[in-house]
């Protein structure tokens, strides 16, 4: 049971980096989502927004790359040639005045009505003007959406985080129990009155913050998991050549994990509690539920693209696992299919994971029992009791899930 792959997205929405280890800061990994793009007139989306894959698939289909010099290197998909590069660290001089970019949206599986929510305002700037410019010409070609077709050109910015420590981007403002009180009201949201979730119960430190990430700082993919989902999604194309070539190709990082692990049961990962990495503590937090993102490939296309099967991840795991495609907690904005989990590092900062390092299980969700209250009814009533406890917790917790 180790971990396979580590991979930090340093832009929001972009292509991620795989990595044969990573630094780790409060609570997540170093550089990852601390730049994003925004559309900053508002013509073609919700101005000084974080754009998401939901919004703009075809941010995608940009490749990142980090060089020997800590730079971040975009590359154009339509001409590798064409690239623009800059500093990935933070530029502490006085640059380009602050700008509030908000963390909101709307949800692709819901409507309009009851499917939007606000996470707060990250304090940024624009990285390098250059680099907007770049990017706005690539942009305003590729992105090719219904709606964009209609809109005049507009002016994107990349923006950077220059506030990691901002108070509306920590975690217990909307999870845990001194988060605030659930509210459907996007307006108090965004006043930080409010929060889209029921998390109260969740067990999150006053440490673990957030960049542009979705809600929690990391997300764990188990690839038990997703071989079994490729053997339902077999199933369903067994009598289309074409779409079985593209199940047998689908690649799990259309999910955008943080951290890749093997050699666990599939769907175990979803009752992770405390667990370490190597000999880091961290601490599972919540199944991820799902929109449209993971049914898009690297260049921001459709995987499945063969007619009303767009969404065949999602049907599957409906079909297989109904009753975790309905969670009151997230909120009308947010439910869906259940796949991979978010988590929270708890350790201290500048320690480094490593791929090959080992994963072990300490807790899980849901038990009323931990490694310590084993200990006692082993003493108590000896270790066949322990035994016995096991079995039907595994049980349950199976049963529950089917």
């Amino acid at each position: 049971m180790s971990v396979t792959g580590i991979i930090i997205y340093p832009i929001k929405a972009m292509q991620g980096i795989p990595l044969p280890s990573s630094r780790l800061r409060a609570s997540k990994l170093h550089y990852d989502r601390s730049f994003c793009v925004v559309d900053s007139v508002g013509i073609r989306y919700p101005k000084n927004t974080a754009l998401s894959m939901r919004q703009l698939p075809k941010l995608a289909s940009i490749e990142v790359h980090i060089d020997l010099n800590d730079h971040i290197i975009l590359q154009n998909p339509e001409n590798p040639e064409d690239f623009v590069k800059f500093p990935i660290t933070l530029n502490q001089e006085e640059g380009p005045p602050e700008i509030l970019v908000e963390c909101a949206g709307a949800s692709t599986t819901s409507s309009a009505e009851d499917g939007a929510w606000h996470l707060g305002h990250v304090k940024c700037r624009e990285q390098v003007k250059n680099v907007s410019e770049w990017l706005s010409e690539i942009l305003n070609d590729i992105d090719s959406s219904h709606k964009a077709k209609k809109k005049e050109r507009t002016v994107y910015k990349l923006m950077r985080c220059v506030d990691d420590h901002s108070e509306s981007r920590l975690v217990s403002n909307w999870a845990g129990p001194s988060s605030k009180p659930f509210s459907a009201d996007v307006s108090k949201q965004r006043n930080n009155d409010a929060s889209p979730f029921k998390f109260s119960h969740l067990k999150v430190n006053t440490s673990d913050r957030i960049t542009f990430q979705d809600a929690f700082p990391v997300n764990i993919l188990n690839m038990a998991s997703f071989r079994s989902l490729q053997a339902d999604l077999r199933e369903r194309f067994a009598d289309n050549p074409e779409m079985l070539k593209k199940v047998n190709d689908y690649n799990p990082i259309s999910f955008r994990p943080n951290i890749i692990i093997d050699g666990f049961r599939p769907y175990e990962e979803e009752d992770f509690g405390d667990f370490t990495i190597g000999m880091l503590p961290f601490r599972g937090l919540k199944g991820c539920p799902r929109c449209t993102v993971p049914a898009m490939g690297s260049e921001g296309e459709w995987v499945f693209s063969a007619k009303g099967e767009q969404l065949a991840y999602q049907k599957v795991l409906r079909k297989r696992f109904p009753k975790k495609c309905i969670d009151d907690e997230w909120g009308k904005a947010w439910q869906g299919v259940i796949f991979t989990m978010h988590c929270a590092y708890r350790g201290e900062e500048n320690q480094f994971i490593h791929v090959g390092d080992a994963v072990a299980v300490h807790t899980r969700l849901g038990s009323w029992f931990n490694s310590k209250q084993i200990e006692k009814i082993a003493n108590k009533y000896g270790f066949l009791a322990v035994g016995w406890v096991i079995a039907v917790f595994y049980l349950a917790s199976a049963m529950t899930k089917m």
